[in-house]
C-alpha cells in the first residue's frame, strides 16, 4: 500500500511504476551518510596512527639522548680520576664534541617534532576540508532529490489547477448567464423603483411645484411638474420619463417629444442610466429632448423651471394659448436656452467644487490648529514643571485654563462634517 503523500514513477528504460517515497529519500540519505562516516574513520585511524609515531620517535630520541649524555658522564669521570693533564684535557675536548653532536642530534629530532607538528595540522585541515566537500555534495543530492520530486508533484498539481480554472471558467459562465436572465426579468421592477425616486426628489426640492403621475396605460411619460414660482400660476410644464434599460434606443427622445406634446408640456426629459453617445451627464438631443442621468436630475430640474419661469414673464405679453405655446417650444428647444441651461448647471458644479474644497481646506487647518495648540500646552507646560522643579512646593499646581488665559477649544464646523 503506497503513502497518500507518494509519487508514482515510470522507467522511461523497463517502464517499471514505483512510488518515489520519504522512505527512498531516507535510504539514499543513509547510504550517503554511510560511506561518509566509513571514509571520517578511515582518516582519523590514519591520523591517530601517524600521531602515535610521533610520540614514540620523541620517546626514544629522549631515550637516546639521556643514554648517550649519562654514558659520556660515566666515561669522564672514569678516565678523569686515571688521567690527569694533556690526557684530560682532550678528554673534556672530546666530551664536548659529544655534547656538541647531542645539541646537534637534540635540534635534528625538535626540527623532526616540527616538522611532524606542521604534518599533524595539514592533515587536521585536510580533513575538514574533506568533511566540508563530502557536507557539499550531501546536500547536492538532496536537492537534487527534493527538485525531482517537486518536478514530479508540479506537474500534477498543473493538471489539477487546469482542470480546475476550467470548472471556475464554466461556472462563471453558467452565473452569468443566470445574472443576464434575473437582471432582464427585474427590468420593470427597477424602472418603478426609479419613477419613485425621482417623484421623490422632485416633491421634496420643488414644494410650490405641482408633481402629477401620468396614468398607466397612457402614453405621456412618468411624471409631470407643473412648475409654480411662489404665489404665481402655471410657468411651464416638465415631462419626465424614467429609464431602466441596459442600452439606449434612438427611438425615445422622438416618444419623448410626442409625448410633451400631447401633455402640453413644454419640456421632455428622460432620466436614464444610459446616455448616448456624446453624452456624459447631461445634454439635449436631436428634437429638443434632455437627457440626464438620475444623480444630476435636481440640478437639472432647477436650472430649466428658472428658465421657464423667466421665459413665462416674457412671452406674458403673448396673447393666444397657441401662440404662447408654439413661441415657449422655439425658445426651449432653441440654442439661446441650451446655454443657459449648460451654463446653470456648469455654475452648480462649480459650486459643490467650491464647497467641496472650502470644506477640506476647513478641516486642514482646524487640524494645524489643533496641533499648533498641542504644542502650545506642552511647551508652556514643560516651563511650568522647571520652575515648579526649582521652586518646590512654593510654585502652586497650573492646569491647562490656567497656563492659557484664552483656552481653546475644538469644535467642528457643522459645514465641515
Amino acid at each position: 500500500m503506497h503513502n497518500a503523500n507518494s509519487i508514482n514513477i515510470t522507467c522511461p528504460s523497463c517502464e517499471h511504476t514505483f512510488a518515489l517515497t520519504e522512505t527512498l529519500v531516507s535510504q539514499l540519505e543513509a547510504e550517503v551518510s554511510a560511506k561518509f562516516q566509513a571514509e571520517r574513520k578511515r582518516a582519523e585511524a590514519e591520523i591517530a596512527k601517524r600521531e602515535a609515531d610521533l610520540t614514540r620517535r620523541e620517546a626514544e630520541r629522549d631515550q637516546a639522548i639521556a643514554t648517550a649524555v649519562a654514558a659520556a658522564r660515566v666515561t669522564i669521570e672514569a678516565e678523569a680520576k686515571t688521567k690527569a693533564g694533556e690526557a684530560t684535557r682532550k678528554d673534556l675536548a672530546d666530551l664536548q664534541a659529544q655534547l656538541s653532536e647531542a645539541k646537534v642530534k637534540q635540534k635534528q629530532a625538535e626540527d623532526a617534532e616540527l616538522a611532524l607538528r606542521k604534518e599533524k595540522r595539514e592533515l587536521e585541515a585536510a580533513r575538514e576540508s574533506w568533511e566540508l566537500e563530502k557536507a557539499r555534495q550531501l546536500e547536492e543530492e538532496r536537492k537534487s532529490i527534493r527538485e525531482h520530486e517537486a518536478q514530479v508533484a508540479g506537474e500534477a498539481a498543473r493538471q489539477q489547477i487546469a482542470e480546475r480554472d476550467l470548472k471556475i471558467k464554466q461556472l462563471s459562465e453558467q452565473a452569468d448567464l443566470l445574472k443576464r436572465k434575473a437582471e432582464q426579468g427585474s427590468v420593470q421592477l427597477q424602472g418603478e423603483t426609479l419613477e419613485l425616486e425621482l417623484q421623490s426628489a422632485l416633491t421634496s426640492y420643488f414644494k410650490t411645484d405641482d408633481i402629477e403621475e401620468v396614468k398607466k396605460g397612457c402614453r405621456g411619460g412618468d411624471w409631470l411638474q407643473h412648475v409654480r414660482p411662489m404665489g404665481g400660476s402655471c410657468a411651464g410644464t416638465i415631462l419626465w420619463e424614467a429609464k431602466r434599460a441596459l442600452n439606449w434606443s434612438n427611438d425615445w427622445p422622438a416618444k419623448s417629444k410626442q409625448d410633451a406634446f400631447e401633455q402640453d408640456a413644454a419640456i421632455a426629459v428622460i432620466v436614464s442610466e444610459v446616455l448616448p453617445k456624446g453624452v456624459q451627464h447631461f445634454g439635449m438631443v436631436e428634437g429638443g429632448v434632455w437627457v440626464t442621468k438620475p444623480e444630476h436630475a435636481v440640478a437639472l430640474a432647477t436650472a430649466l423651471r428658472c428658465t421657464l419661469i423667466e421665459t413665462a414673464r416674457v412671452q406674458a405679453a403673448v396673447e393666444g394659448r397657441s401662440t404662447k405655446a408654439e413661441a415657449l417650444w422655439d425658445y426651449v428647444t432653441g440654442r439661446e436656452f441650451k446655454t443657459r441651461v449648460e451654463n446653470a448647471m456648469e455654475a452648480y458644479r462649480d459650486l459643490v467644487d467650491d464647497h467641496q474644497k472650502e470644506k477640506t481646506a476647513t478641516l486642514r487647518r482646524w487640524a494645524k490648529r489643533e496641533k499648533a495648540h498641542e504644542r502650545l500646552v506642552a511647551s508652556l507646560s514643560g516651563i511650568h514643571g522647571d520652575i515648579q522643579g526649582l521652586g518646590g512646593a512654593d510654585v502652586p499646581e497650573m492646569d491647562e485654563g490656567e497656563i492659557l488665559s484664552l483656552p481653546y477649544t475644538h469644535e467642528t464646523p457643522k459645514n465641515a462634517q
